[in-house]
């Protein structure tokens, strides 16, 4: 009987080793490697940024016919509704001082309540003068007779 055939180390690594599974081996290494080679061993931590503070111009009221009008508006309120917070703030800033300054009118502000709309026009006692509202309840307040289409008959255009 012939005596067993023992497998040679170079079969053995033959075997082991395929010429995809070098292929494989060969690559991760390699990208290791190009991966090692990048870092320095330091961590950089990232810089903060600076937000630059905003620069704010004078509003353009001035240039508005009528506003610097105070027999139109003097002694008059005006109640407004608006969404509060940061936002109503920036509304108080930017448009309700100046016009108040300028026309001698005063500006009241209220939160934006459409509940609270709707119970004054059905009660007949409206008291808001401009709402704030938001577009998705502009058109089922409408339906309902709650607000209605500006009468520009009643106004005048011209510079519009």
């Amino acid at each position: 009987m012939p005596a067993p055939h023992r497998e040679t180390q170079q079969e053995a690594l033959k075997r082991r080793l395929s010429r995809r599974r070098l292929l494989q081996q060969a690559s991760l290494l390699a990208a290791g490697l190009a991966v090692a080679s990048c870092a320095d061993g330091s961590v950089v931590a990232p810089s903060p940024t600076v937000t630059a503070e905003p620069t704010l111009e004078p509003t353009l009221v001035e240039a508005v016919p009528g506003y610097d009008d105070p027999a139109r508006w003097e002694g008059q309120t005006l109640n407004v509704t608006s969404w509060g917070g940061d936002y109503q703030e920036a509304q108080k800033r930017a448009f309700f001082e100046p016009f108040e300054r300028l026309s001698g009118a005063t500006i009241s502000l209220d939160p934006t309540d459409v509940v609270a709309l709707r119970n004054q026009v059905d009660a007949g006692e409206v008291t808001w003068d401009i709402c704030d509202i938001l577009a998705d309840d502009v058109l089922p307040l409408a339906n309902v007779g709650v607000i209605q289409s500006i009468d520009y008959s009643r106004i005048d255009t011209t510079d519009l």
